[in-house]
């Protein structure tokens, strides 16, 4: 009885109330607010003692010593200087005889301008995308050639950072406030897990953080109910490199059929926009595209090299005998596989933090499919691991044993097994154990901060702001 009325006091004393108000004569909101302010402010020893229904359950923990807000800042100045040691590399790689991607992206640009056709330039980098990128980078031959490196390296860092963060703002199941604190942790174990496909991309100018950006917005677009602005970014990211594409079918089972018809326009507006420099050569060009990119590509022998490899590729590795159409195929099933099993545990949960797996699990699934893979289009797969690492750290109940061991085995194959596996087989398998995890993390259900009611009236706005409420309310746009 008297544990009781101590409880009584502390709601009480926290709602400035005088002891002689019962809590049946307190609003019931009063009640409920009151309730988890004492509740936030007892122990936890406390808490559990004094558990009421009305109160929103909370589990209090201490941040451990490595989450401290002394060590974030030591690791955004790691993270910092990290990027400073990449600028350098950078440098080095674009005054290389040769050049590199960028350079290779800057002649086309200057072939474009000039009238010529990018894809019959001799470089040591040719232009393997359609026109848009060549004829967007057109205002930085303008510039001195460092200058326009400068500025490249410090678009794709941007493009890297806001898609990640842009995307982690809507897998959220924290307050904002909270979320801060641990990302520049996830943000470092992130940039160590890919740290080889990042300094294999950065220094070459390679345009992967463009395209994942834009695939990010699109995301943000369609989550927030904006067919249009979606369609231009989806239309963006495919104008620039085909393999976005994949997303259609995340659109397609979704039955966005306005973002799709959007997203079709786009593609086909940005794909023509050259035609104002080039008139009616535009066909002409295209079809150069197609014979000197797009069908060797689909053709791409099953044999693996040390810079291009694919999964079917690996597969023949280790299965030298069946032939390539059906290593191909096997190939598909598995990712397919994949891809179908995310999809399922999302089924009936129109959520944000639910279905933004299943858009992940898409990105990966472009690496997985695509016929031709090199070490720095695994950015596109930064997402699902920043994603993954930042539950890892924020829910403790998502860290079970299993996907403990799931973990490990990504690290074992993506960070430790490709420097000895000459098949290559160590980084597909990598994606498909990262399919694994989201479909893990999309089961797995979300312990969130917010109370009963908040979650009652998100529900109930579901129909008029979208098919994720909580992204449509004021809390997203503090």
């Amino acid at each position: 009885m008297m544990d009781s009325q101590e409880a009584l006091d502390e709601v009480l004393a926290a709602a400035r109330l005088p002891k002689q108000h019962s809590p049946e004569a307190m609003p019931s909101e009063l009640v409920s607010e009151a309730a988890m302010e004492a509740k936030m402010r007892r122990p936890p020893e406390v808490t559990a003692k004094h558990d009421n229904p009305m109160t929103v359950e909370t589990i209090e923990r201490r941040d451990p010593w490595w989450l401290g807000g002394k060590i974030q800042v030591c690791t955004l100045c790691v993270m910092a200087a990290i990027f400073l040691l990449l600028l350098m590399y950078v440098f080095r790689m674009a005054y290389r005889i040769g050049g590199c991607d960028f350079k290779g992206y800057l002649s086309a640009s200057k072939s474009l301008w000039e009238g010529g056709n990018p894809y019959q330039v001799e470089t040591s980098y040719p232009y393997l995308y359609p026109l848009f990128l060549a004829f967007v980078l057109i205002p930085l031959t303008f510039i001195p050639y460092g200058l326009a490196t400068v500025s490249w390296f410090v678009l794709c860092v941007a493009s890297l950072v806001g898609a990640c963060l842009s995307l982690q703002r809507i897998a959220s199941c924290e307050s904002r406030t909270a979320m801060v604190r641990y990302l520049p942790t996830a943000g470092l174990i992130s940039m160590f897990l890919l740290f080889q496909p990042i300094l294999c991309g950065f220094p070459q100018g390679q345009v992967n953080p463009i395209v994942l950006l834009c695939t990010a917005l699109f995301y943000g677009s369609y989550a927030r109910n904006r067919p249009l602005r979606a369609g231009a970014w989806l239309g963006a990211a495919i104008a620039i490199k085909v393999v976005p594409a994949v997303l259609v079918v995340f659109l397609i089972v979704r039955r966005q059929y306005r973002i799709l018809l959007w997203t079709l326009l786009f593609t086909v507006l940005f794909c023509t926009l050259p035609v104002i420099i080039v008139g009616k050569g535009l066909p002409a060009y295209y079809q150069s595209y197609l014979n000197a990119v797009v069908w060797p590509s689909m053709a791409h022998t099953m044999a693996n090299s040390r810079t291009h490899y694919s999964f079917a590729g690996s597969l023949a590795c280790i299965l030298p005998t069946v032939p390539g159409i059906w290593l191909k195929i096997i190939a598909g099933l598995i990712v397919t596989a994949g891809l179908l099993a995310v999809e399922l545990a999302a089924v009936g949960f129109r959520r944000p933090s639910r279905d933004i797996w299943c858009f992940c699990g898409y990105l990966v699934g472009c690496l997985a499919l695509s016929p031709v893979v090199e070490l720095h289009h695994f950015v596109l797969a930064a997402p699902a691991v920043f994603l993954l690492t930042v539950k890892t750290i924020v829910d403790h109940s998502w860290t079970t044993r299993a996907v403990g061991w799931w973990m490990g085995a990504f690290v074992a194959c993506f960070v430790v097994a490709v420097e000895w596996d000459e098949t290559k087989l160590a980084y597909f398998a990598s994606l498909i154990i990262l399919l694994v995890l989201l479909f893990l993390a999309n089961r797995h259900q979300q312990v969130t901060l917010g109370t009963r009611k908040e979650t009652q009236v998100g529900e109930a706005v579901a129909s008029e702001h979208g098919p994720f409420p909580s992204l449509s309310a004021a809390s997203l746009n503090r």
